[in-house]
């Protein structure tokens, strides 16, 4: 009998978050799963929007543990008031009332204020952090229609400069246009207009000689404010003229991980020092204009430190303790009932049936005994029934196993529910439960093989290996 007739899966867990684009998707919020670990995360967050304790912070937690999904449900319960998140968002907070009465009363009470923050993303560019916060600043103004509030950076000056000669048409307009006919770096007025418009610093500094050309040799100096933390300090304020509303800005700077990774040496003092002015205005600013900033990374800083010199690991070390850690789905509980929610038994009672299988009630009976489940205390709830027809010892594997040879596209949902071979998925629509009762373990190491092969010209391979195996031996024994 096939057993794709009584599991049904959910689409919603096919894919990564991207926070600045699933912004807007209302599913988001209503299939999230509440989990221990991520409602005292919300409580954390809610917290902060009063106390003031930790407002900077680095949000911690291996691959597909949910960090970015659950920073998009934080920033829709921020800001989210429009008629077609209301309903979605209402009954997400009246699930949280289950699990913690102070907290449902804390969002509650935030939004009854109509009190909002705005959302800020952080999410490319990761070698060029003025540039990257610059635009996402701008990006978010736009989106919430804060776009007539101007700031000054050389980037806007320079394309100002640029419109006033247009508009002018000026000796000057047509000087433009032959400076850049013969820069030695070509582009178009329409490319180098657009990349000022988006904070490139290579248009920047091709416009910084077409400047010098047209104007006979001067240099670009505009006195203005190029201090990022003091320009986001300023657009605050005065998006509180505008809108009393608002009550402050949320940055969230998604993959700070590889901004660890891909930061070049040459930037990295100024990239820390910018980090540190950020963490500290997080901690003096008031409750009517705050500052918010989480950093999504997958593990302690400290364990990407070991990879880099001295040098950068005194560097990061110095911003480290400015920041608070928080540490997502560490709770093997959690990730059973995150996995339970991924997919659903169409027919509970043919399941059940199933489930009293002398083979498969004789695996289930032994497993309830082994040390690995003793805190599991609802095991027949969330073990058997939740999360059939895994095999409890590939359901534990998986969950720990992920953590070490976890990536994007290896992350516990992508394993559930993605097309691919070895997957959960996979094994439902190609298996019947006469051949195979349960997923089994040796189909797990199957499915991060594949993954793990594309590795094998290098020492990862073998070390990744090694270790999946041992520890699925491990497990077995």
């Amino acid at each position: 009998m096939s057993l794709k007739q009584y599991i049904q899966f959910n689409d919603e867990f096919k894919f990564s978050v991207n926070i600045e684009y699933d912004y807007d998707n209302a599913n988001k919020i209503n299939s999230y799963i509440l989990t221990k670990d991520n409602v005292d995360a919300l409580r954390f967050y809610f917290n902060n929007l009063t106390e003031n304790k930790y407002r900077a912070n680095f949000l911690i937690g291996a691959y597909g543990k949910g960090k970015s999904n659950l920073l998009l449900v934080l920033l829709n319960l921020l800001t989210a008031y429009d008629n077609e998140y209301i309903d979605n968002i209402s009954k997400f907070v009246d699930k949280i009332k289950s699990f913690d009465k102070e907290l449902y009363l804390q969002i509650k009470n935030f939004r009854d204020s109509n009190a909002r923050l705005l959302p800020v993303i952080i999410n490319s560019n990761y070698d060029d952090l003025n540039r990257s916060f610059l635009y996402a600043i701008k990006r978010a103004m736009e989106k919430f229609h804060f776009d007539d509030i101007t700031f000054d950076s050389y980037y806007d000056v320079a394309y100002r400069t640029i419109i006033k000669w247009e508009k002018d048409n000026s000796s000057a307009f047509n000087l433009l246009n032959e400076c850049i006919k013969n820069s030695i770096k070509k582009i178009s007025l329409k490319d180098l207009k657009e990349g000022l418009q988006n904070y490139d610093s290579n248009s920047y500094q091709i416009f910084l000689n077409i400047y010098s050309c047209v104007t006979n040799g001067e240099k670009f100096e505009p006195l203005i404010n190029t201090d990022i933390v003091k320009i986001y300090k300023e657009v605050l304020h005065q998006i509180r003229e505008k809108d009393k509303k608002y009550v402050g800005l949320y940055i969230v700077f998604d993959e700070f991980s590889k901004f660890l990774e891909q930061s070049k040496d040459e930037n990295i003092i100024r990239d820390i020092t910018f980090l540190q002015n950020l963490a500290e205005a997080t901690s003096r600013s008031g409750n009517d204009e705050q500052i918010h900033l989480t950093c999504i990374t997958h593990k302690p800083i400290i364990e990407y430190l070991k990879i880099f010199g001295e040098d950068r690991i005194n560097a990061f070390k110095t911003i480290e303790g400015r920041f608070k850690n928080i540490y997502l789905n560490k709770n093997l509980l959690d990730s059973y009932e995150m996995i339970s929610h991924s997919y659903e038994i169409i027919d509970k009672k043919i399941i059940s049936e199933k489930l009293n299988d002398d083979d498969i009630k004789d695996i289930y009976e032994y497993c309830k005994k082994d040390d690995i489940f003793n805190k599991v205390s609802n095991f027949n709830e969330l073990i058997n029934m939740g999360c059939y027809p895994i095999n409890p010892y590939a359901l534990y594997s998986l969950i720990n196993l992920i953590e070490y040879v976890g990536q994007n596209e290896r992350s516990i949902f992508n394993f559930i529910t993605a097309d691919e071979a070895f997957s959960f998925k996979d094994f439902i629509a190609k298996n019947n439960d006469e051949k195979y009762k349960l997923y089994p373990l040796d189909f797990l190491y199957d499915y991060f093989a594949n993954m793990l092969k594309t590795d094998r010209s290098t020492k990862i391979f073998e070390n990744r290996s090694q270790l999946f195996k041992s520890k699925i031996l491990l497990v077995k024994q």
